[in-house]
């Protein structure tokens, strides 16, 4: 029944849960996991070197660019439904007007590789290191 669901009702972005995400990871500054994380592998001597600079960046980028596609949007439906006034819109992404939402949605997927990828790296270090 899930699988006949999502075709018909395509793929699902829940904003707060990703707000919520990004939230408790935090950038290393914010002191939250990700903070957490660079700590417990500068204790046991597994940064050599590096910064977590970047990834704040990439994760800041990502929560600006989220904010933004959902601004695109809000904006895209309030259009849409100043003429159906339904209580719960759905829309296909398929014309032109879709095209800048389109972007910013290649670039969130860009971006979310970039952050799985070095989260797994910082991992696979500290799993690494407790391995006897």
């Amino acid at each position: 029944m899930e699988q006949a669901a999502s075709k018909q009702l395509g793929s699902r972005l829940n904003y707060i849960s990703v707000k919520t995400v990004l939230n408790r990871l935090g950038t290393s500054d914010q002191k939250q996991l990700l903070y957490k994380l660079d700590r417990m592998l500068l204790n046991s001597g597994l940064m050599n070197g590096k910064s977590s600079h970047e990834l704040d960046q990439k994760l800041s980028d990502f929560s600006y660019e989220f904010e933004q596609l959902f601004y695109y949007i809000s904006n895209q439906a309030e259009k849409l439904s100043r003429s159906m006034s339904p209580k719960r819109l759905s829309f296909k992404i398929d014309d032109g007007r879709w095209s800048k939402a389109i972007l910013v949605a290649e670039r969130l997927v860009d971006l979310l590789g970039y952050i799985i990828t070095e989260l797994e790296k910082r991992l696979a270090l500290l799993l690494d290191d407790e391995s006897p």
